[in-house]
């Protein structure tokens, strides 16, 4: 789930998890809150993992670690996609973007993550909003509405840093 620097045993729980998929037993590798040097080492130990779930909101967006990805087939998906609490969701470009679509400030933010080719994984124990989450296929964002939103990036590192933080 998380790197844990001060264990380092990732690489050899992600030699485990490239045998049991070779054996058949899983399909598929995930990792959380990698950086690009804690996917490199993985990388160079011949075990690319198929996702990485990451810190991505509006206000979080990491360009350099989504280019990392992207140039190493590695699927981004945004967990807290719509933040904790977050104010860019009563941002001008949110707001704007909803109404021109007539969507939620939710559903615009989730349309934004799956246009870039991103995964999302919003929480929800609510059925409305569960319907509401998935109901974002049905109008796409402009250009100018992606750059938008994607202006609202603080530049700010991730809450908890993955080279100090682990459980």
């Amino acid at each position: 789930h998380w790197p844990n620097p001060d264990q380092d045993q990732y690489l050899e729980a992600a030699r485990g998890l490239a045998e049991l998929r070779n054996e058949g037993r899983i399909r598929a590798r995930g990792v959380s809150n990698f950086t690009p040097a804690h996917l490199q080492r993985l990388i160079d130990a011949g075990i690319t993992p198929e996702v990485c779930q990451i810190q991505l909101e509006p206000a979080h967006v990491s360009p350099e670690q989504q280019a990392f990805h992207r140039e190493h087939g590695i699927i981004t998906v945004a967990y807290s996609p719509l933040g904790r609490g977050a104010s860019f969701l009563d941002s001008p470009e949110v707001q704007s973007a909803a109404a021109a679509h007539g969507k939620t400030p939710s559903q615009v933010v989730l349309r934004w993550h799956v246009q870039q080719g991103n995964g999302a994984a919003p929480k929800s124990s609510n059925p409305k909003r569960q319907r509401e989450n998935l109901d974002i296929f049905d109008f796409a964002l402009s250009d100018a509405e992606m750059t938008a939103i994607s202006s609202l990036d603080t530049g700010e590192p991730w809450r908890l840093n993955p080279e100090e933080f682990g459980h």
